[in-house]
């Protein structure tokens, strides 16, 4: 997380560097245009930034937010809306090209129609998010569209009022379609505290994930967590796939080193690869259940629990024959219904002990990191081989990927020997929850 904010700072920081623009304002020369060349360059070191240092969409995104809060807020700077276009278009043109082809097709159309290029902004801002959805990419993207979407739209809602009052102009309920360049719009402080709400929510949300949902709430004394810390052993686990882009990378690497992990599979998931699924239980490794749908369970209706964990029960039994005992509720939550039904059918709850943290797509310095201070003996490790913010699926994985020989090959070095999670259980004494 620290490496996410000192590149924020980073591309917060680039928005006072005097490029094209600013040397362009030392030497005297006034050119809107070369103003317009530096934000666009700008843009492109940050993105690049991003990418050299972690690779990940949440790292080109916490770039591109660094950058934008940069434009909106830079003591000393005045803001430009157009730099603020040049720079939220060259990003979303890097981390998307479909996507601002899009955007640009709306934009395109809205201008031909209304021969005003701030109204194609404004409509290709407010689509953005749900290109993004549409377009079937990352969650974290999603998110960044619905950001810039507010800003843009923040910022050209006067467009709105234009647009109404030509209608009011053609119907003969007004004087003029244009009474002033930029009408003041009546709705912009309400605007902007939705757009703070928005940001709050997003920190939070950030916090509870990192905090609570993937370290656990106090010591849940009924599920097994860990095992014993007697014996120099740790149990790899992974949630969420199987996933055709990294699970096979992840199998290869763990059949080159000899060891065995535990993968806790979404039923759907094994459904839609199910040559991945029979691949883990041939080359030894362990299943469990981890839902049909990766639906939260928390507070979630009883019958809904059932369907959840039986669904996944029954696509897993029925691609790859095994019946599991082990089961692992989507990011960690559970409650007494949870449980109910657990008992019912005989499951174990399995958690975790140690997080790589793999899910905020973090780089693979810090997931190697983050396993090699913490992981002690009896500890059950979490990893991912898919999954997204939101979604269960269409996550970058790639960094997880990296760093799994980096990681074997150093709790090897300090005597460690890798087990499956019910070997744990066994080495440990235990058959179900923790004591």
């Amino acid at each position: 997380m620290k490496t996410f904010l000192l590149l924020f700072l980073v591309c917060y920081l680039m928005r006072g560097i005097p490029l094209v623009g600013g040397v362009a304002r030392v030497l005297g020369i006034r050119s809107g245009a070369l103003e317009i060349a530096g934000d666009v360059v700008k843009s492109f070191l940050a993105i690049y930034l991003a990418q050299s240092i972690i690779g990940t969409p949440i790292a080109k995104v916490i770039a591109a937010i660094g950058l934008l809060v940069g434009y909106l807020w830079f003591p000393g700077l005045r803001f430009r809306r157009l730099g603020l276009v040049a720079v939220t278009g060259t990003v979303v043109l890097l981390i998307a090209r479909d996507v601002w082809l899009i955007s640009f097709g709306i934009w395109a159309c809205v201008f031909l129609l209304t021969k005003r290029w701030g109204r194609g902004i404004l409509f290709a801002a407010v689509m953005l998010p749900i290109t993004m959805f549409l377009t079937y990419k990352t969650d974290i993207y999603v998110i960044f569209g619905a950001f810039v979407g507010i800003i843009l739209g923040y910022h050209f809602l006067f467009e709105v009022e234009l647009l109404w009052r030509s209608l009011l102009y053609k119907i003969g309920l007004a004087t003029s379609p244009d009474p002033s360049p930029r009408p003041p719009f009546r709705g912009r402080r309400l605007l902007i505290r939705i757009m703070y709400l928005f940001l709050a929510l997003l920190l939070v949300t950030g916090m509870f994930l990192n905090r609570y949902v993937y370290r656990g709430f106090g010591l849940q004394v009924d599920i097994f967590r860990q095992g014993t810390p007697h014996l120099p052993v740790v149990a790899i686990t992974f949630d969420d796939g199987p996933d055709p882009s990294y699970t096979p990378q992840i199998l290869d690497i763990l059949k080159q080193y000899n060891v065995k992990a535990t993968f806790f599979m979404v039923g759907r998931q094994v459904e839609r690869h199910p040559e991945i699924a029979r691949r883990i239980v041939a080359e030894g490794h362990e299943i469990g259940n981890h839902t049909y749908s990766h639906y939260n369970l928390f507070r979630a209706p009883p019958e809904r629990i059932r369907e959840e964990i039986l669904e996944g029960e029954r696509a897993i039994r029925a691609i790859t024959g095994v019946k599991t005992a082990l089961f692992r509720p989507p990011r960690g939550l559970y409650d007494e219904n949870v449980m109910q039904v657990l008992r019912q059918k005989g499951y174990n709850l399995v958690l975790w002990s140690v997080s790589s943290e793999d899910w905020a797509e973090i780089s693979t310095r810090d997931i190697v990191a983050n396993i090699m201070r913490r992981a002690g003996p009896g500890d059950i490790l979490l990893f991912h081989d898919s999954g997204n913010l939101i979604r269960f699926e269409r996550g970058n994985r790639l960094n997880t990927v990296q760093a799994l020989p980096l990681i074997i090959e150093g709790l090897q070095r300090q005597g460690y020997t890798f087990v499956t999670v019910t070997q744990m259980m066994i080495i440990s004494g235990l058959t179900g929850g923790e004591g």
